[in-house]
């Protein structure tokens, strides 16, 4: 998700091209989401000026093309928050799984 008045307009290919600017090169991996909001709080979400990031063919290939391998997978949860009600968060389960598929990947060698 973006956020508002921080990186609101940005798709993930903006923010491909921040994280390359702060290392000084483009990512070796990045990891994206692949389930599909949930409409309810998608919903309010965008009411509070937020919008849901997708990667598509055009963005992945241009992120392809700097060698940078994309990993999409199921790493959102939706969580109950006392203050906020139905929150969209990275689970850390899932966020952990991908990471060590690629952690598998780079070592099967």
């Amino acid at each position: 998700m973006s956020q508002p008045d921080e990186t609101q307009g940005m798709n993930i290919v903006n923010h491909f091209d921040w994280v390359s600017a702060a290392l000084g090169c483009p990512p070796d991996y990045i990891i994206t989401n692949s389930e599909p909001f949930p409409d309810d709080i998608l919903e309010r979400y965008e009411k509070e000026g937020a919008s849901p990031l997708y990667l598509d063919d055009k963005q992945r290939e241009i992120i392809r093309k700097t060698g940078c391998v994309s990993v999409e997978a199921p790493i959102m949860s939706v969580y109950e928050s006392v203050k906020e009600g139905r929150v969209l968060r990275h689970d850390p389960q899932k966020l952990a799984s991908a990471i060590f598929k690629i952690i598998r990947e780079i070592y099967r060698d």
